[in-house]
């Protein structure tokens, strides 16, 4: 796989969308925008308005769903998010412009990329690693066609990075796979995209890069000195994006900056029109108590309260949940 500059190939044209069937206006824009706003009602209202053939409207369905999936982790929203994403996958095989227009593939990578997120959070592997494998192939097919098409390289960009975190003495499997990669050429790819998207007309992608980004660094390089543009960036929208909020005072805290995500998470309330992103009480809790501050037990007691209803979610929520039981129970 060339290591080069592949920005060198985005000529001022490309920073524009392709004439397509798949059509990016801007109403799907300002949607999008809400989607990772987790702005959820608002952004449905305004995909109900929109043509139901165009296939873009069925995947920012199913980028609430992922969404959904990705902050609840329960069994039912995990259901809904794989059955809605198969049969988008499968629109976008049988949609007659799949040889000519840069979204196709690029949905239905991105597409598969979330499934192996959802499938890795909740512990089936094996799906995961076939998966990744397909979303890879996918786009790396679509960045030979259309190497100027930006979006690509937020797929692209994420798989390298995870493909790069694999163990070296299980790199022979990637190779027999067909699959390459390396974090540093991932992360960068994905700085290269976030200082370009500002002025292309694909701007509304910034939240995913930043979403995408700061979750992978938080996971799995968080001693990387991420560049200003992406700091930047970040800091001011997660004081208005719930979901943003969560991935970077992670990320913070991982990097021993506690009381630079204390600050954020203080400023945090939940807002009536976003979808509820009930982690947030958990991550303050635990930034609280890592200050020594026992009023952490309110937060992880309105997060035991809401989630431990939840009958069916993954070892991770439910160890958090323990957690969250454990710490309020000392203060009885």
């Amino acid at each position: 796989i060339s290591t080069r500059d592949w920005s060198s190939d985005v000529c001022s044209s490309d920073l524009h969308v392709h004439a397509s069937p798949l059509k990016l206006d801007q109403q799907l824009q300002k949607s999008h925008e809400l989607v990772f706003s987790l702005r959820f009602d608002e952004a449905n209202a305004m995909l109900n308005a929109q043509s139901q053939q165009n296939v873009l409207v069925s995947a920012q369905r199913v980028e609430i769903a992922f969404l959904k999936t990705y902050m609840n982790e329960r069994q039912d929203d995990y259901d809904l998010f794989m059955s809605a994403s198969e049969a988008l996958i499968k629109q976008l095989k049988n949609d007659l412009s799949k040889n000519t227009d840069p979204f196709n593939g690029f949905l239905t990578a991105r597409t598969l990329l979330y499934q192996t997120i959802i499938e890795i959070k909740f512990h089936h592997h094996i799906n995961a690693a076939w998966t990744l494998r397909s979303a890879y192939l996918t786009i790396e097919k679509n960045k030979q066609r259309f190497p100027g098409f930006l979006p690509n390289y937020m797929v692209s960009g994420a798989l390298q990075c995870m493909i790069g975190a694999v163990p070296s003495n299980y790199e022979w499997l990637l190779s027999l796979a067909g699959v390459h990669g390396s974090i540093s050429q991932g992360r960068n790819e994905l700085v290269r995209l976030l200082s370009l998207l500002p002025y292309s007309n694909f701007a509304c992608y910034t939240d995913d890069v930043l979403f995408m980004l700061a979750s992978l660094q938080s996971s799995l390089f968080p001693d990387w000195t991420a560049p200003a543009v992406f700091e930047k960036a970040i800091s001011n929208r997660a004081a208005s994006s719930g979901l943003l909020l969560y991935a970077y005072t992670s990320l913070l805290m991982k990097q021993s900056r506690n009381d630079d995500a204390l600050i954020l998470l203080n400023q945090w309330s939940i807002s009536k029109q976003e979808y509820p992103f009930y982690f947030l009480y958990y991550r303050r809790g635990l930034a609280r108590l890592r200050k020594l501050d026992f009023t952490a037990e309110n937060d992880f007691k309105i997060f035991f309260n809401i989630v431990s209803r939840s009958e069916e979610h993954t070892s991770e929520l439910q160890s958090r949940v323990d957690i969250s039981y454990a710490v309020f129970c000392l203060k009885k």
